[in-house]
């Protein structure tokens, strides 16, 4: 298993099919959250350490045509004190 597994990620629904789709955004140094809710301008996010803030990340935003949904999987950065995470992409559902 790796390092992104563990109960609280487990105790959210994540299991190895997730951990399989979610390699790509592990590589670019991204974390998995999960989409609680939306409240348009930001997400209310899940990870495997804290319940926080989310925002999409410029390219997400501009580019992507598939926009995370409550329940959805993501990538986030880390995040900087007191700043939301700031979201990178959507997991394959």
């Amino acid at each position: 298993m790796s390092t992104h597994f563990n109960s609280r990620l487990a105790s959210l629904g994540w299991d190895t099919w997730f951990e399989q789709r979610f390699e790509s955004f592990a590589a670019e140094g991204l974390r998995p959250a999960r989409i609680a809710a939306d409240y348009g301008a930001e997400y209310l996010v899940h990870s495997a350490s804290e319940t926080t803030r989310g925002v999409l990340g410029r390219r997400l935003r501009a580019e992507s045509t598939v926009l995370p949904s409550v329940g959805d999987w993501v990538g986030v950065l880390p995040r900087a004190w007191d700043t939301p995470a700031v979201i990178h992409g959507v997991v394959e559902r």
